[in-house]
């Protein structure tokens, strides 16, 4: 068992090092679960638009959450061809009852009052209380329960892998245990209808993407939501534009639809990331990629469905506490941590190129970054939070 614990160690390491890609087997989540999401997701969007319309984030817009129109989302100028509900972590009511913060303008109570402010770039978060203490929208009491079961197993998975990514370091197994224990998590179901109804000219796109490297290099940008309006100007690029992941780790339940997943090689080529049954298909996200100072990259990767089906994807973000400051483990190594495994090369130094950005100022690695202002950032960009 020992042995077989190295190996999964070292197997983790090198799939983030070198793909930030991976399959995870064995995880104690039966197919029958897997597919149960998938089930409840097709049979709400199968519905009436006036029913979805009820959980629309448009009558919301500040909280984040709910029903996303099918072309909401726009990637680089343009549409993607997908309908999606969003749900993000809840916190309780300032008197320990269930449900969301509804007073979000004066309730101090939630991650707000943990934030070391000194660590903080901007006064981002205080305009988006809104954003962090909202109700998620559930389209009934069944769907709720099923997935909040769903969200309890992902989570455990996720602390697994943490406790992986710990050993791999050489660091003590309960390292992120600090940092995740009230993981600010996310999770969607996604919709991606036939690309073909909207760009008939998507396998010409594709290959020019992948031919001549119009993709290779090419800078990520966030997403966006935007409310479809008639007139105008934007145009259906794929299901989901290229984009890298917030926080730690993405577990993604797949449905059965191949060669729609695709991820971007270090040569700048697009790979697709088929579904395997029973596995929950893993990448690493933007806080990984700052806590190991660019070792382990946070992968760019896209949604290009060519089928003819209609299909499903819900990804689980398993991301640090609202409140955690993230900080590259070179850091970590001056307090007398010691990397015995994995021996330093140019790769794992932090460059002008290790960087974020938080409203429009770009930040180095080195100097870490909390979470909460981090995700915030990435948000903002799709609604005004500032609005009252």
């Amino acid at each position: 068992c020992a042995e077989k614990k190295i190996a999964a160690v070292k197997q983790l390491f090198e799939a983030c090092r070198d793909v930030g890609f991976f399959y995870v087997v064995g995880h104690g989540v039966s197919v029958a679960e897997l597919q149960g999401v998938h089930e409840k997701a097709k049979a709400f969007f199968a519905k009436q638009q006036e029913d979805k319309e009820a959980l629309a984030l448009a009558q919301h817009p500040h909280t984040g959450r709910g029903y996303q129109r099918l072309g909401e989302n726009v990637t680089k100028g343009r549409r993607d061809w997908h309908e999606a509900l969003d749900y993000w972590k809840e916190y309780p009511n300032r008197d320990g009852g269930g449900g969301a913060v509804r007073d979000r303008e004066t309730d101090a109570f939630g991650p707000f009052v943990s934030v070391d402010r000194s660590k903080l770039k901007t006064d981002l978060i205080d305009k988006m209380r809104r954003f962090v203490l909202g109700p998620n929208e559930w389209p009934d009491a069944e769907f709720k329960a099923y997935f909040e079961r769903y969200i309890q197993k992902m989570t455990k998975i996720g602390d697994i892998l943490m406790e992986m990514t710990a050993r791999a370091f050489d660091l003590p197994h309960d390292h992120f245990t600090r940092m995740c224990n009230d993981s600010f998590w996310g999770l969607r179901c996604i919709g991606y209808p036939p690309l073909r109804e909207a760009n008939p000219n998507v396998d010409r796109e594709m290959e020019t993407s992948n031919g001549n490297g119009s993709g290779n290099g090419s800078e990520v940008t966030s997403m966006a939501y935007v409310r479809a309006q008639e007139g105008d100007d934007l145009t259906v690029g794929v299901s989901c534009g290229e984009h890298t992941d917030y926080g730690f780790l993405t577990l993604l339940n797949q449905d059965a639809t191949r060669q729609a997943l695709q991820v971007r090689t270090k040569e700048g080529r697009w790979e697709d990331a088929n579904p395997i049954e029973g596995a929950i298909t893993v990448n690493i996200g933007d806080m990984l990629a700052i806590w190991t100072g660019g070792v382990w990259k946070s992968t760019p990767h896209r949604v290009v469905n060519r089928a003819t089906s209609y299909r499903t994807s819900i990804p689980f973000f398993y991301e640090p506490n609202f409140d955690a400051h993230i900080t590259p483990i070179r850091q970590m190594q001056a307090e007398g941590y010691i990397l015995h495994t994995h021996t330093h090369t140019d790769g794992t130094r932090v460059t002008q190129h290790d960087t974020f950005s938080i409203c429009g100022q770009q930040y180095p690695f080195e100097g870490g970054v909390v979470y909460g202002e981090y995700v915030c950032n990435k948000v903002s960009g799709n609604f005004d939070f500032t609005k009252q």
